[in-house]
């Protein structure tokens, strides 16, 4: 089965099980920059996807970091046997995936839409390079 480069996104709660987020999909390719909307001084969540207008594609995103968020809260709720490794790093993720979620609810969100005039590199599909 071939799969598809952006949806699903794939995240790593365990280090061994996945959890996938799927949406819809749209007609209008669009991008979101971590580093234009000043979450982050670097590229940590730099996506392009489809959705059908700027609404769709915010309510797309806040989906997918609120999935994020809610996978990684319910490994935490786990014990972890002898990792203490994948605690400490799943805390990491949460505090940046909360961090998100809150600068999600801004009104001064930038969404653009995505150039149609250049090639786009996939360096590693399929995984889990969101955050």
């Amino acid at each position: 089965m071939h799969k598809m480069i952006s949806n699903p996104c794939n995240w790593f709660i365990t280090g061994n099980e996945t959890n996938e987020f799927t949406y819809e999909g749209g007609n209008t390719l669009y991008h979101f920059s971590a580093r234009d909307n000043n979450f982050s001084s670097y590229h940590d969540v730099n996506v392009v996807f489809f959705a059908n207008n700027e609404i769709h594609a915010l309510d797309v995103l806040r989906r997918m970091f609120k999935f994020a968020f809610e996978k990684h809260m319910a490994y935490k709720l786990h014990e972890i046997n002898g990792h203490p490794e994948l605690y400490s790093r799943n805390e990491v993720r949460l505090k940046e995936i909360s961090k998100y979620l809150n600068d999600m609810n801004s009104d001064d969100i930038k969404i653009t839409l995505a150039p149609k005039n250049q090639l786009y590199k996939v360096g590693w599909a399929y995984n889990d390079t969101i955050l």
